[in-house]
């Protein structure tokens, strides 16, 4: 049997070796094709980019961006609009890049109208910049459009720098890649296909009937592999079967041994994932049938207490005493009604619209609607906003403003109700490093212990008296909505909320 596998592994050794053989002069052969007919692709590429550097050059100067040497005011408005003009000129072009360059300060204004990523690209290419500058000063110096083709290994990077006006101190330019490895040379490419088709015939059937009796085997052996990993039970079969051939056999005896385990590992996993699922409905359930007994027990037993009160009362006193047990009665029946509307509104299904939402007057908003108790408790309620975060938005539908309203304010009346006088509330809205929009709220109170930490978002989990602890609840119930997460982050003093939204991508 040994002297029998060896005698293998050296017929697949040398298929093998001379596949790799055949393959590496094939593709020797198809790069040397390819590189022939790159010039062409250059040839037209080079056209291309001339053309494309023309046209913008025109559109710019209609637009009224050329300027006079050394006069040229880099305001945010002139940028935009020479952006706007760079986007309109190359949108049509694919693969075009371009922009302007001015003498005293490099490239002022780029696009990339057809760039594969998410929107329009705005960075210039840093690799390219000293070629565009002394393309540009080419061009400047002169007052004639330059063309060049720098070649690489790889693509070849074609430069085109074109002169505004003859007293313009910018000069437009544009940029293009050609892929060096391609080109087509049909009929040699025709020809190593058909050489490498015929070897692949020839050494297929070679190596088909060498291996006749491996692949009955080893097909039987993967029918199986496919049964087992469909069917998810107990009945997954075993291999009685053997092939004969002494490596195959031994793997059939594994599976054997694996299907019975897998049986048995799957009877167990299915009991074991049934009595988890029902312990956490029953601690779910007790835990919220516990809150909830608790929070209606205190005002029946306010208004039990009120009523015994008023019904053993002097014969003097028992009409004021019944007024004021009536009162009692319906104060705490209010509060049994916000404890219901509450927990209604935190098992409904939340329905997300997302709308394009002005972030800062949003956030505004939010802060205005709390200014006055904040200011009645001298509370310092601030806002923080990137700068930088109202230009990512570009009318990007963010978030349902209603639903995060609520949560939103929910963390604001939270940090109202642990703040004392004079202290201070600090909110805010930035965008992380990946990419996703971070809200938050944080003050200076004092802070959330250790016990609460760990359940601080289940229901009926609070650190005040008059507290429902239903609040956090329902904020994270919309933000989870929302595909986003809520957490309480570390700070030093006090508690800090922080809601983390995923940031569309249109």
């Amino acid at each position: 049997m040994m002297l029998r596998s060896n005698t293998l592994l050296r017929r697949l050794l040398f298929i093998w070796l001379s596949f790799a053989a055949v393959s590496i002069t094939l593709g020797w052969l198809i790069f040397e094709l390819s590189r022939q007919g790159a010039d062409e692709q250059i040839r037209r590429e080079r056209q291309l980019t001339a053309a494309s550097c023309e046209t913008l050059r025109i559109a710019a100067t209609r637009a009224g961006l050329s300027a006079d040497s050394g006069k040229i005011h880099l305001s945010p408005q002139w940028v935009s609009g020479a952006q706007a003009v760079i986007d309109l000129t190359l949108r049509d072009r694919p693969g075009v890049e371009g922009g302007l360059w001015s003498m005293g300060s490099g490239v002022v204004a780029y696009a990339f109208p057809t760039y594969d990523g998410s929107g329009i690209k705005r960075d210039p290419p840093s690799a390219e910049l000293e070629r565009i500058e002394s393309t540009s000063r080419r061009a400047l110096d002169g007052k004639r459009s330059v063309t060049d083709v720098r070649p690489g290994l790889r693509e070849a990077v074609i430069f085109s720098a074109c002169p505004l006006e003859q007293n313009s101190a910018l000069v437009a330019w544009t940029l293009s890649r050609v892929p060096t490895i391609t080109g087509d040379a049909l009929d040699r490419l025709v020809l190593a296909m058909a050489l490498l088709l015929g070897f692949v015939l020839l050494s297929g059937s070679w190596l088909g009937w060498t291996l006749t009796r491996w692949s009955r085997g080893v097909h039987y052996l993967a029918g199986v592999l496919e049964q087992s990993r469909t069917q998810f039970d107990s009945s997954a079969p075993e291999l009685a079967e053997l092939s004969g051939l002494a490596d195959l056999d031994r793997v059939t005896v594994a599976l054997n041994d694996y299907s019975q385990r897998l049986a048995y590992a799957q009877r167990e996993s299915a009991r074991l994932s049934a009595e988890l699922a029902q312990a956490e409905k029953l601690a779910a359930l007790g835990e919220l049938s516990a809150g909830l007994a608790h929070e209606i027990r205190n005002p029946l037993a306010t208004i039990q207490m009120k009523a015994e009160n008023a019904l053993h009362a002097p014969q003097a006193s028992r009409v004021a005493r019944a007024e004021s047990a009536l009162l009692v009665v319906i104060e705490q029946t209010e509060r049994i009604n916000r404890l219901v509307s509450s927990l209604l509104a935190l098992t409904q299904p939340f329905r997300v619209e997302r709308q394009k939402v002005n972030i800062e007057e949003w956030l505004l908003e939010r802060i205005n609607a709390h200014a006055d108790a904040a200011q009645r408790r001298q509370i310092e309620l601030t806002l923080t906003i990137d700068p930088e975060l109202p230009a990512h938005m570009n009318d990007r539908k963010l978030f349902d403003p209603s639903q995060m309203a609520r949560a939103f304010d929910n963390l604001i009346l939270n940090a109202l109700a642990h703040v004392a006088n004079g202290g201070r509330i600090e909110t805010g809205a930035r965008r992380r490093a990946s990419g996703n929009l971070l809200l938050w709220v944080a003050d200076d109170g004092p802070g959330v212990s250790d016990e609460l930490r760990a359940r601080l978002f289940n229901p009926f989990i609070t650190g005040r008296p008059d507290g429902y602890g239903l609040g956090l609840a329902l904020v994270r119930e919309i933000v989870h909505a929302h595909g986003g997460n809520i957490s309480l982050a570390d700070s030093a003093r006090g508690a800090r909320f922080e809601m983390e939204l995923t940031w569309p991508e249109c």
